[in-house]
């Protein structure tokens, strides 16, 4: 597998994939406090099916890691992938937690071959309750409201994490998370508390699936249901917790991408 680092747009992207490639290449969004880092054992996978991706760095994040991510709202974080996704090559979207509900907002302004959203946030707007567990947070530490309010970084606390996203990480991918991870800008934050930022449509101009897991403590089963739903789309759960790219059944999900991207393209051939 060949590794590269290159400039789409405004953001970072590594490229990964094998020496003869096939098919359509992904482009891989991370979510809340991730960075390109989160795709690292999917790229892996998805080379060794012969499958290239670029795996897409939010600014400040991954190898960004202490420039400021204060001034940047979802809608920027929108405007941005869609602009690196113009960038690249003709790419599959991916857009986990976070990274899913900015993929949505992408597909709503700029078809794609297909739109996977993995262990995704969904649209506020339809869905108030799956942010219930994010005010409850909020309510526990106050001081994110006011980090939100003030566009100031906010960095998940090490409980948090460790109950609602590192139940299926290896201790190696576990120390590796809480190293990489990395503040998120409070505005971007506070879009999400208040469903700001991102616009969606129900109906896509392009093929869209809902990637979810059993065990997500993050965003349950019901909500990734509701959101399959909500775009009439194809839903797949596999074994496996909220961080399913870096998890034991990330393989399983890098070849249910394989497969499903390969059904796209066989359609249009």
């Amino acid at each position: 597998m060949s590794e590269e680092w290159l400039q789409a747009g405004g953001l970072r992207a590594r490229h990964a994939g094998p020496p003869a490639p096939r098919g359509l290449p992904l482009a891989l969004l991370h979510g809340m406090g991730g960075g390109a880092w989160v795709w690292e054992r999917m790229q892996a996978w998805l080379a060794e099916r012969g499958r290239s991706s670029y795996a897409l760095e939010l600014p400040g994040h991954g190898l960004a890691a202490g420039e400021s991510v204060m001034q940047y709202t979802l809608a920027d974080y929108v405007k941005l992938t869609a602009e690196a996704l113009a960038a690249l090559p003709n790419a599959y979207l991916i857009g986990h937690s976070m990274g899913g509900l900015i993929a949505q907002g992408v597909a709503a302004i700029r078809p794609a071959p297909g739109n996977v959203f993995m262990c995704s946030a969904p649209p506020w707007h339809m869905f108030r309750p799956a942010y219930k567990r994010m005010w409850g947070m909020a309510m526990q530490r106050p001081d994110w409201l006011l980090r939100g309010a003030l566009g100031q970084p906010i960095l998940w606390p090490d409980r948090m994490q460790a109950a609602l996203l590192e139940k299926y990480l290896t201790p190696e991918w576990r120390t590796v998370a809480r190293a990489r991870t990395v503040p998120e800008s409070g505005l971007a934050v506070r879009d999400m508390a208040f469903g700001l930022g991102v616009n969606t449509r129900r109906r896509l101009d392009s093929p869209c699936a809902v990637l979810a897991a059993t065990d997500d403590r993050m965003l349950p089963s019901g909500e990734q249901k509701r959101l399959a739903q909500y775009y009439n789309c194809e839903l797949e759960f596999l074994p496996g917790g909220h961080m399913l790219p870096l998890e034991r059944g990330g393989e399983a999900a890098a070849a249910w991408l394989d497969v499903w991207c390969s059904k796209i393209e066989k359609t249009k051939t």
